[in-house]
């Protein structure tokens, strides 16, 4: 994934960046992601791997893509929107699940 073409992009636009908060998020052409949706992301399924079974990383891994989805779609509409609340919920929603049964 480090070698990818997309991953070069990212890099290089960080680099073009200018300011301090432009060091805290990912500012593309057309959208602008923050450190916390990098850090969600990657921590929520990185949990769910190291203490749960597959079949909870798996739906994990859905449902915060599900999450991301919905919030690209409302973003095409709104042309604006918090980028955290619909992939936290959906993403959390197998492992308080799981824990609950």
């Amino acid at each position: 994934m480090f070698n990818s073409k997309w991953m070069m992009n990212i890099i290089r636009d960080l680099s073009l960046s200018r300011g301090i908060s432009s060091k805290l998020a990912y500012i593309g052409q057309n959208m602008e992601m923050g450190i916390g949706e990098l850090i969600f992301y990657t921590l929520v399924p990185a949990h769910v791997e190291a203490y749960y079974d597959f079949h909870l990383l798996v739906l994990t891994l859905l449902m915060t893509m599900a999450g991301v989805l919905l919030n690209l779609r409302t973003l095409s509409k709104k042309g604006f929107l918090a980028g955290l609340p619909a992939p936290i919920l959906l993403g959390l929603l197998p492992l308080i699940l799981s824990l609950a049964m």
